[in-house]
Parts: C-alpha cells; structure tokens; sequence
C-alpha cells in the first residue's frame, strides 16, 4: 500500500518468429509456440488482449474451446473468456501455427493486485462437464490442465 516509484521499465517481448517464442505442450501434440498480453498492467474494470500461437504437431482428435482468466490466489475470477478458435481445431493441420485471440475484461471489484492469467483447452462431456487437456512435461508426464503465461497487474480503479 506504500510505495515509492523508483523507475518505470518498459517490458517488450522476446524477439522471434511470434512474440515470447516458447515451447510447452499440451496433449495431442498441441503446442504453444508464443503469446502476447497487452496492456500487462490495468485498472479494474479495462481491458486487456491476450493472443495466443498454437501448432498441432499431430492431428487432434476433437474441437476444443480455449479458455484465460485472471485468478486471484483464493481462486476468484476477477477475468475469464472461454471462445472456440475461428478454424475448429480438428481441421488444423499439423506443423501450421494458428492464433487464437483471448480478450479480457477484468472485474471492477478487482483488487489490486498481480494476479496469474492462465489459459488452456477443454472440450464438453456427455454430462455437461469439462474435460481439459493437460500439459505434457519434456518426459512426458502429464501435468496441470492449464498454463501460467504471466502476471497481469491490476490497478485501482
């Protein structure tokens, strides 16, 4: 609550093919080769636009919904989007890098805070539920059924 600003740093994305260029799989052989968020830093209440960059490195066998939310460490939604991407994802084709745009708006009641914004892939069950995609590990062990891409930071309003 107090604070003092020393300096104010401007953060750019890593330089490659496609802004932060990483690699980190999900199962099915679906990876994220980079992403952007824009503005990292927002009042309660703004916006902000992630985008993400996926290539199947196989064919995938469903349409999958890709969903990001900001959440707080008590696990309240101060953001969520839930939205299929333009192309289903059971007609990508492997090795082609697809983008699938996750746009934002946080909750006014948003504390402020640094919060993780996540995002993954799900598809519905018979029953109604979610059934999400997990990370696969360089080992291949399956891990969360999300990924942290980076903390938001979320000002007064």
């Amino acid at each position: 609550t107090d604070a003092v600003t020393l300096a104010t740093i401007h953060l750019q994305p890593r330089e490659g093919e496609y802004p932060n260029p990483t690699s980190l799989f999900f199962e099915h052989g679906l990876e994220l080769v980079g992403f952007s968020v824009e503005p990292r830093r927002v009042a309660a209440g703004g916006a902000l636009a992630a985008v993400t960059y996926w290539r199947p490195n196989e064919p995938l066998p469903d349409d999958y919904t890709f969903f990001a939310q900001i959440v707080a460490p008590d696990t309240t939604r101060y953001a969520a989007i839930d939205t299929p991407p333009a192309t289903p994802t059971s007609d990508w084709s492997p090795g082609e890098v697809y983008e699938v745009r996750l746009p934002l708006t946080i909750d006014p009641a948003a504390l402020p805070d640094a919060y993780p914004l996540i995002v993954g892939l799900y598809t519905r069950t018979a029953d109604g539920g979610f059934d999400r995609l997990q990370q696969v590990t360089p080992d291949g062990r399956l891990t969360d059924d999300f990924l942290t891409l980076t903390q938001v930071r979320v000002d007064p309003r």
